[in-house]
This record gives structure tokens, sequence and C-alpha cells, in this order.
């Protein structure tokens, strides 16, 4: 399957903050509800006819959430399956299951073994900083530690403390799929305001020169299975439907990743605390599609400077896999 994708070349280092671990850490993706809250707030700065509620609510396309890359090297998040080894591999390589443990990332070709259920030979993977490979790399991008103090605005007392920052490689960066109702007019928009995001920055610490990039669109090959199983690519708030066929299910396995923050719109509103979301996380395994939703998070409030609703996006960017039971069935 060819899909279209969109490669973040970042040009400065990018802190987007990690749920649960506060301001000091960061992640090295960018979760689709971030990436298309961001898409979102550019858009209506360009497009200012345009309807924000509708545009998101009915958005004409759907994104993943952004994973690292390095120059062709594209890397997608370790899904929740099983990964086969030859019959006596583990036995040669003890330490096989140990090294599987630190894999957060899969470059493609071992991506594709694993959802089409195919065998990995241990011998032949390096592992580096979470990244896995079937021949030596660069890792795309590394977390560094930056010394900060803050300053008491009352007692004028100062704490130290460290702030992460993800630096990417030169030839590295993040890189997301899209998938378009239409291409033509609404493909040429969102490379527009892909372009106004990366001149005035993604995440944190953009009035100081953080998360600058520049866009390139590209196609990515991905060899997947025919199968009823999908794993997922991006968050998910799911629907009741998705959640009744899903959650009982032998073959689901998921993780639960709590969203919340407080409102960014550039038509005001901000300092208001949006309501906890909690949604299935990248590499979460179903054995039926999902479609997600888009969830209101908090209501206008026109008196208060607030003067539109805002919601988050949890809509299901999936890709089909083989999915095995507990005895190896299919």
């Amino acid at each position: 399957m060819e899909l279209a994708c969109y490669k973040l070349n970042f040009t400065a280092p990018l802190h987007v903050a990690e749920e649960g671990l506060g301001l000091e850490e960061a992640s090295k993706i960018v979760h689709s509800d971030t990436l298309m809250g961001a898409i979102i707030n550019a858009w209506t700065l360009l497009y200012p006819e345009e309807n924000a509620e509708e545009l998101i609510t009915s958005a004409p396309f759907t994104v993943s959430s952004a994973f690292p890359y390095i120059e062709d090297l594209f890397f997608f998040p370790k899904p929740m399956l099983r990964i086969n080894s030859p019959q006596g591999a583990k036995g040669e390589d003890p330490s096989f299951g140990k090294r599987l443990k630190k894999i957060k990332f899969l470059s493609t070709p071992l991506f594709e073994k694993v959802i089409k259920g195919e065998e990995i030979d241990p011998s032949q993977l390096e592992i580096v900083e979470g990244f896995a490979h079937t021949s030596p790399f660069e890792p795309p991008c590394q977390n560094i530690e930056i010394p900060r103090v803050s300053l008491d605005r009352i007692a004028s007392t100062s704490a130290f403390f460290y702030f992460h920052q993800i630096y990417f490689h030169p030839a590295g960066g993040l890189w997301f799929l899209a998938k378009f109702n239409k291409e033509g007019e609404t493909a040429s928009k969102l490379e527009g305001v892909l372009e106004f995001l990366g001149d005035h920055g993604l995440g944190a610490d953009r009035s100081v020169g953080k998360g600058f990039f520049q866009i390139r669109r590209s196609h990515i090959n991905i060899d997947h299975p025919e199968s009823a199983g999908q794993v997922l690519l991006s968050l998910c708030h799911p629907t009741e439907e998705d959640f009744a066929q899903v959650k009982d299910h032998p073959l689901t396995r998921y993780t639960l990743v709590e969203r919340r923050g407080w409102v960014t719109s550039p038509h005001g509103g901000q300092g208001f605390r949006q309501k906890l979301v909690r949604m299935f996380g990248e590499g979460s395994v179903f054995p039926c599609k999902v479609d997600g939703q888009v969830t209101r998070v908090l209501t206008a409030q026109p008196s208060q400077g607030l003067h539109h609703h805002v919601y988050r996006w949890g809509r299901a960017f999936t890709l089909p896999c083989i999915l095995e039971d507990d005895h190896g069935q299919g």
C-alpha cells in the first residue's frame, strides 16, 4: 500500500511534553491529537473564511502520529504483537527477550515482518536507544537535558531543574501519514499549513526558537497483510461501538494514554484547562477496524473570553496486521 507521508526535518530542538511527567520530560513522537490541533489552529489563521469547528469535526483527512526518521529510514511504534523468531534462535541468544523489551520503534522492514507474523532473526537486529533495524544505523534523535532555573513570582526564590529537549540528526526528524477523502485542493492546503507551522514552530518554547522545521512530501510503500486485525498508528478515542467490539475480545491488546492540557487557540481562551480524555495508544492492536471520534473537551464560555468549543482529535489511523492468540492460532 502506497501512502502519502510528510517528513518534518527539524532545524531546531523540539519539546513536546510527555503527559504525566511534567514540563521537564519530552516525547520522541508527536501524538496525532497534538499534531492535528496544531494543524487546525494554523489552518484557521491561513484560511479564516473556513469554519474551524466544522473542519475539526468533519475533517477531509486523517493523520497518524509523527514518528522519528533518518534519511529514508522510517520508524514505526512497536506493535503489541508477538515477535516470532526462527526455531532455536532463543536458545542461541538467551538475551533475545530482554533485548526485545528495550525496543520502542521498528524500522519499516521489521515493522512489516511483525504485522505479517513473519519471523525475525535476533542475530540480524541492530538496536540503538530503543530503535531497531536490520543493519547498523545512527539514531534519528536524542533526548538532551538542559539545566534551567524557575523563579517564584511571590517569594523570588529559585529552583533548579532539568528540561528535556529532542535534538534530531541533521538528516532526520519526524514523519507522519495522511489519508485524504479527496486529495487535490485539500492536500495542497495541508502542505501550505505545514509550511506555516514549520516557520512558526511546533511544541513548547516556540518564542525562543524551538520546534522549527522544513517539510517534504513523500510516499511510503508498506507491505501489509490482508487481515481483519488492525494496528494503531495514532491515538484513538473509541466510540461506544468501537469499545463494545474490542473491549472483551481475546485478541485485543492496548495501552491507555491520558490526554489533557491547556487551551492554545489563536482566537482566545488561553488559560483554560481541558478535561481529561483517555485514548488507546500507538501500537495497540484490535481484531477489527476502529474509527475513533473527535471529542469536545471544553464548552465555549464567551463571558470569559472563550468564544468557541474546544475539541480533541481522537480518530484512528490503522493498518492491517495478523493477530495471534496466546496459543499461536491466527
